[in-house]
């Protein structure tokens, strides 16, 4: 009898582990099988949001988490909504930043974790002049450290018309200096052609102009160090540079083309200008039109540089690492697959956006892809194989992306003519230092 009463009582309970076992058996398995989400939030769109779409798959298939991306709009839209979340495990986990806002976000230290602490920079060997920018130096350290990965990084260059350029009997070469370049514009003027206009006035007209002379932009090394950077575009060259774009928009020889990148690219596509200053990885943008595309470097003063220009600045951004998440596994495992040389050199080749590593660029290097793609080949001569200048390769300053806006309000008064140029950038100078300042 107390065999079949324990008997009786054994066996619901056995039942009961066992099912417990099995439910939580198959919840194991369930987990196992759903990976991690990693939410990636970025600005590109077209072929270029398609190339990002691959890389991401590819990583995805071979890994135990998934990154899924989102689009946020476009550069300055998608800084400021992810910020407007006050709640930071409601935020992607990462986030594309453009260049002008590296140290606005640098500043914001409770919303982000530094890529050093996330993969091995070292080992990623990063090209050192993309590596700088990026690169901030804490309290108490000898060195700088890398906050945020170099991902779809460009630089300037120059497309033109090649059927434009052979009717107005030029070179089917782009000018290499500003002096051939109002030689070139003459000859198309006189054709019938407005020769040539620019992308983001702020960054062709200033910008680069400042770099790849190695005239300061800011004091305390165009802000790298220092904690009060200044703005010196109210000075000699920066009025000459700007008093000479007015001179050639009165000639028709330049045209403004507003303060994105879309119409200036509407306009070379239009064939309404022979010439497109604007990003490097833009060339797939502009090609096939019913017209040959040429490129070239961005242009330099000859009679003041006679000895050939410095390294050019980047552009385009980076990307960073969000706080608020309980898990950073697979944000490592994605940050290093993205800075392997593998996924660098196909990112590189493909969309034409620099490479971010030594390795990469070297293995481009080494095949024949530069022989047939001298857009790529002119952004990584300007950027990677240039001698360097005194001043860091580039501008960080605070709240940039909303100075820059004043800036370029300067630039329009000038080249409008409602300002002389002097004063258009004295008063752009203090309104964007006003905004630089607020930190």
């Amino acid at each position: 009898m107390a065999y079949c009463q324990c008997s009786r009582f054994i066996k619901p309970v056995f039942l009961s582990v066992l099912l417990g076992l099995v439910v939580w058996g198959g919840w194991t398995i369930f987990s196992q099988r759903t990976p991690q989400e990693i939410r990636f939030r970025h600005a590109l769109s077209g072929f270029l949001e398609k190339t990002l779409q691959d890389v991401v798959s590819d990583f995805n298939k071979n890994s135990s988490y998934k990154v899924v991306l989102e689009y946020g709009g476009n550069y300055t839209e998608s800084f400021h909504n992810t910020f407007q979340e006050k709640d930071p495990s409601k935020r992607p986990h990462l986030l594309m930043v453009s260049e002008y806002n590296t140290l606005t976000i640098f500043h914001q230290k409770s919303d982000t974790i530094p890529l050093y602490t996330l993969i091995d920079v070292e080992g990623a060997n990063f090209v050192p002049v993309i590596k700088e920018f990026y690169s901030f130096k804490e309290p108490g350290k000898t060195k700088a450290s890398l906050y945020s990965l170099p991902f779809n990084c460009s630089t300037a260059i120059l497309f033109y018309n090649k059927d434009i350029f052979k009717k107005a009997g030029l070179p089917d070469r782009a000018p290499e200096t500003w002096e051939e370049m109002e030689i070139y514009a003459k000859k198309l003027q006189e054709a019938g052609h407005v020769a040539f206009t620019t992308a983001w006035p702020a960054a062709y007209l200033l910008e680069h102009f400042s770099v790849v002379h190695n005239i300061p932009f800011a004091t305390e090394k165009n802000g790298f160090l220092g904690d009060s950077p200044k703005l010196l575009i109210n000075t000699k060259h920066f009025v000459d540079q700007v008093n000479k774009f007015s001179e050639w928009a009165s000639k028709e020889y330049y045209v403004y083309s507003g303060r994105i990148s879309e119409k200036a690219e509407e306009k070379f596509i239009k064939q309404e200008c022979a010439m497109l200053l604007q990003g490097a990885n833009r060339l797939s943008f502009v090609s096939d039109k019913g017209f040959g595309v040429g490129v070239g470097t961005y242009p330099y003063w000859r009679q003041m540089l006679p000895n050939g220009p410095y390294a050019l600045n980047i552009g385009g951004t980076s990307i960073w690492a969000l706080s608020g998440h309980p898990s950073y596994k697979g944000v490592k495992k994605f940050l290093n697959y993205l800075a392997s040389e593998k996924v660098q050199q196909r990112w590189h080749e493909t969309t034409g956006y620099l490479p971010t590593t030594m390795g990469a660029y070297k293995r481009t290097k080494e095949g024949a892809f530069y022989q047939g793609n001298p857009a790529a080949k002119a952004a990584v001569e300007q950027v990677i194989e240039r001698k360097q200048q005194d001043l860091p390769n580039g501008i960080r300053l605070s709240n940039y992306g909303t100075a820059r806006e004043k800036i370029i309000d300067g630039i329009e008064a000038a080249l409008n003519n409602n300002r002389s140029t002097q004063e258009a950038l004295n008063i752009a100078a203090q309104e964007a230092q006003a905004i630089i300042d607020k930190k």
